[in-house]
Parts: structure tokens; C-alpha cells; sequence
């Protein structure tokens, strides 16, 4: 799927669309259900330091990033991976 968005992204002139890890700890009492956990609300957000070309595979290397570190949530935290879509500035057409 996201194959097909990064595709569509460069016939668009937006440029190369990748895909990026993030580990969040999020708060239950400000995100109570996982769904609501983002950027915004989060507590910790760490970022993977690879991009991908497919969201199985950024979802691979968010838990097996997760594993290497000693990140732990806290009491009434719990932790989640999120891919999102980047776009690599250097060869968007403007």
C-alpha cells in the first residue's frame, strides 16, 4: 500500500516518499485509547534513525529498535510504534 503512495507522491512532483519510525510513550490519562497516542501528546518520542520503503518493514525495525533500548513506560504510560510518510526535500520538484 504505501508502495503505491510513495509511487503516486513522485508522479505528483512531490518527491521520494519514505517511511520513518517512531516509539512514542504515551500517557493514559491523554491518550486513553492507543488510536489517540501522536507527536503531540506523547511524553517520549524517539525517532528510528532509518527510513523504509514499506510499512512491514519499518514496523520490523521499530520493535527491533525498541528491543536495543532500555525504554521502559512508567506507571499508567505504555509505548507504541508509529510509520509515518516523510519526503525527502533534496529530490521533491518544486
Amino acid at each position: 500500500m504505501c508502495n503505491i503512495c510513495a509511487s503516486a507522491a513522485r508522479l505528483n512532483g512531490i518527491g521520494d516518499a519514505m517511511i520513518k519510525a517512531l516509539l512514542l510513550v504515551c500517557s493514559f490519562m491523554a491518550a486513553p485509547e492507543v488510536r489517540l497516542c501522536d507527536q503531540r501528546n506523547a511524553t517520549q518520542v524517539i525517532n528510528v534513525p532509518e527510513e523504509f520503503d514499506n510499512p512491514v518493514m519499518c514496523a520490523m525495525h521499530g520493535q527491533a529498535y525498541l528491543a536495543e533500548t532500555s525504554l521502559s513506560p512508567s506507571a499508567g504510560e505504555y509505548l507504541r510504534i508509529v510509520c509515518i510518510r516523510t519526503i525527502n526535500p533534496t529530490t521533491a520538484h518544486g
